[in-house]
């Protein structure tokens, strides 16, 4: 379950966030002019730099609308970034378990194609389908 968002948390918390944002848009715009010389990229975070500040500074007439568009927009890139990371996460996982697996020699699914159609069972090493097997599950 994810952590629900507070949408109205008091004008001056919302002023207090949006001065925040500004802050770090510009510290974001400033890096990326200065190290990666992308005056574009640099240019669109110095615009919601200015953006978040003027709804900071006029909260009474635009700052309210501001801060619901920024936070609806974290709120849907955040539920988009996290479902990716665990897309990530989950992907890295089964493939780092299943080739340290298959490294010790271990391969459960290992399948003989030639000779499904006379077994039970399309594994190499499926248990005997037997009288005293049904008596164990039971």
């Amino acid at each position: 379950m994810m952590k629900r968002i507070n949408y109205s948390p008091g004008v001056k918390a919302e002023r207090n966030q949006l001065f925040l944002l500004a802050g770090g848009f510009l510290t974001i715009a400033t890096a990326l002019y200065w190290f990666a010389e992308a005056a574009t990229v640099s240019t669109l975070f110095l615009g919601l730099a200015v953006f978040a500040f003027i709804g900071a500074v006029s909260y009474s007439t635009c700052g309210r609308a501001v801060f619901l568009l920024f936070a609806l927009f974290s709120s849907f890139m955040g539920r988009v970034v996290s479902f990716v990371i665990l897309i990530i996460m989950y992907f890295w996982t089964i493939l780092i378990f299943g080739s340290l697996l298959r490294l010790v020699g271990m391969n459960k699914l290992e399948r003989n194609f030639s000779r499904c159609r006379l077994r039970s069972s399309m594994f190499l090493d499926a248990p005997p389908t037997d009288m005293e097997s049904f008596r164990r599950q039971s």
